[in-house]
């Protein structure tokens, strides 16, 4: 994951280079603009695979104890999960 969000930040960066070539802005100005973009991608695709690595720490904490862990595929597969077999027993 570390890999591809460092693979798409570059191209934003790069993408700031394009766009400052295809402008004609100055060397500080085309630099600042590609360290931004470098920084606000790499930290928001941080940010955002934290948060879908946390999810599954938050759910494993609001569980009540005793109660039969289900899937939510309940309705689907007619009041049985896949996981569990009888919900609710």
């Amino acid at each position: 994951m570390q890999k591809f969000i460092h693979n798409i930040s570059l191209l934003a960066s790069l993408i700031a280079l394009a766009a400052a070539l295809w402008q004609d802005w100055g060397v500080w100005l085309t630099v600042k603009r590609m360290l931004v973009s470098y920084l606000g991608f790499f930290f928001f695709g941080s940010f955002l695979s934290l948060s879908i690595r946390a999810i599954p720490l938050l759910e494993g904490k609001s569980k009540v104890p005793g109660q039969v862990q289900t899937d939510g595929m309940e309705s689907a597969l007619g009041g049985k999960s896949h996981l569990t077999g009888k919900v609710g027993k």
